[in-house]
């Protein structure tokens, strides 16, 4: 079982890799986001110690607003490839590809997030 996770795990992040259009949509999205909250804070003259309690909630926007496209775009390739079909065939289990897509979709994520929770405290002026 766990094999064929490693197998599934492997091929999403080779095909998230080689097409990159995941990976591009959460640098855009994320990007996006932080630039509307970086813009906001400074036009409206929030003082440093506010925006410092304020970068979490920030953040968690980030997040979700990136996670819910990278979530909707991560399965949407194996169904117009049909490959999903293929995968089901062989005998893999619901839970097993569920798995392997969550673990895929979830380090493109957290990779993509670190670097903009970098990009964002530096816009904003917010030490960790």
């Amino acid at each position: 079982m766990m094999r064929r996770i490693a197998l599934l795990v492997a091929k999403d992040l080779y095909l998230e890799l080689r097409l990159r259009e995941s990976l591009i949509l959460l640098f855009v999205v994320s990007l996006a986001t932080a630039l509307i909250f970086s813009i906001g804070v400074e036009l409206s003259f929030i003082p440093r110690g506010v925006t410092q309690k304020l970068f979490p909630s920030f953040m968690w926007t980030v997040f979700v607003l990136a996670g819910s496209s990278a979530i909707a775009r991560s399965c949407e390739y194996d169904f117009e490839t049909r490959a999903i079909d293929s995968v089901i065939q062989s005998g893999t289990k619901a839970h097993e590809v569920y798995l392997a897509k969550w673990f895929a979709t979830s380090s493109v994520l957290a990779s993509t997030q670190v670097v903009f929770s970098c990009i964002l405290a530096a816009r904003l002026n917010v030490q960790f």
